[in-house]
Formats: C-alpha cells, structure tokens, sequence
C-alpha cells in the first residue's frame, strides 16, 4: 500500500488526502490540486502492490503512466493486471478530484503512439460531490487485503443491483454465476489456474521477490503481516 505525501505547506499545516476543505479558503492551485490528488491515488491498490505506475503534473491537469518496471513479467506477461492497477489509481484520483467538488475530464488511452499513458485528467468546472463519492473518499486509506476465506454467508439486499448500476454507470456489466453449476465450474477453473501458476519456479521467485521479510521496510511490496 502507497503512503501518502506532505500535500500542501501552509498556515494550516499539512493537509492529508482526507482533510476536508473549507468552504471560505482560498481555492487551491493547481499544483495544489495535483498533489492533494496523487496524494490519495498512490493509495489504489495493485497486483501484490508493486504500484506500477507514475504521475506528471500537466498545469491544471494530471497524466497517469504505467510503469513497466512494476510489471510482472511471469504472472502478467500481457500488462493486463498491471493496467488493471493503474484504473484503480485513476479511479482513486476522479475520486480525488470529486472529493474537492470538482467535474472531472478524463481521457482513457489518449495517445496510441504511447500505450503507457493511461489517462490525462482535467479539471474547469465545478459541481458539488455526491454523497456516496465522499462516503467511497473516506475510505481511501481505509482498505485492506483480504487473504482469507469468505464465509458463505447471504449478500445483502441490494447489493446486486447497486453492482450493476455502477457497472453500467462506468460503461461495464455485470455477469452473476448463481446456481451450483456455474459457481462449481469457476472455482475449479480459478482453483486449477492457481495450481499451474504456482507450480513454475519463475512464478515462485516472482512471487518471493514483492513479497518482504520480516523487519524490511519499502512502500510497495505485499507487507509481511
């Protein structure tokens, strides 16, 4: 997990990716802005967190660039989880930019000559965040990695459809595997996947490699604990 910055120096002191802003402050700059934002999205997480990505401050915007020397080349030899990474970082940097009531303009794969640039993010207008963007923005330095089983306890009511609203609102689907059958099928399929995964030296090192012992610090990485 990415730590987060010294945002911006001031009268105030330092303000954290989750300090809310008041309403008689100066705006910010955008230099300001771009910190705050980059600030919270190093907090996205990623494939056994090697954070595979950077940022560049445009004026009044940010590029987001993935990193190929976060890739990993045994378990992601396409780049596929390690795009998967960089959305979560631009997700977390709308969030961001929401978070502070303003309208974000969003580019995803903007140049084809550089496929490492993800995005370019704009910011011109303003409109008062939602209650659900601000709800998602507190828990930002909030997650955590589950590694455990999941108890095969009933969803909650709603929880269904809230998913495939928000699918739809991001321009995705949402595909649900309900009876026996097709829940039995994908966990041999997802069970047999790991089992041909690990059995390769190559994945093994890789894995050891972002994996930290004990008492070594570093910000990327998979934490001992």
């Amino acid at each position: 997990m990415g730590q987060p910055a010294a945002l911006r120096e001031g009268d105030a002191g330092v303000v954290t990716p989750l300090e809310p802003r008041d309403a008689g402050r100066d705006p910010l700059t955008a230099a300001e802005v771009t910190a705050y934002v980059v600030g919270a999205a190093v907090w996205a997480p990623s494939v056994h967190n090697t954070q595979p990505w950077w940022f560049a401050a445009e004026g009044a915007g940010i590029a987001l660039y993935a990193e190929a020397g976060g890739q990993l080349t045994v378990a992601d030899p396409g780049g596929r989880e390690m795009m998967i990474s960089c959305g979560a970082a631009l997700f977390t940097a709308k969030l961001a930019l929401r978070s502070l009531g303003y309208i974000v303009d969003s580019r995803v794969l903007p140049d084809q000559a550089d496929p490492l640039l993800v995005a370019r993010l704009r910011w011109r207008r303003q409109a008062a965040p939602a209650g659900f963007e601000l709800r998602l923005f507190s828990q930002v330095t909030r997650r955590r990695t589950h590694r455990g089983w999941f108890e095969p306890l009933p969803l909650m009511p709603g929880l269904l459809a809230a998913s495939r609203q928000g699918a739809a609102r991001d321009g995705a689907a949402v595909r649900v595997a309900s009876d026996e059958g097709s829940t039995a099928a994908l966990a041999a399929v997802a069970e047999m996947a790991e089992r041909v995964q690990r059995s390769g030296s190559g994945s093994v090192r890789e894995l050891a490699a972002w994996a930290l012992p004990p008492g070594r610090m570093r910000p990327d990485g998979v934490s001992p604990r």
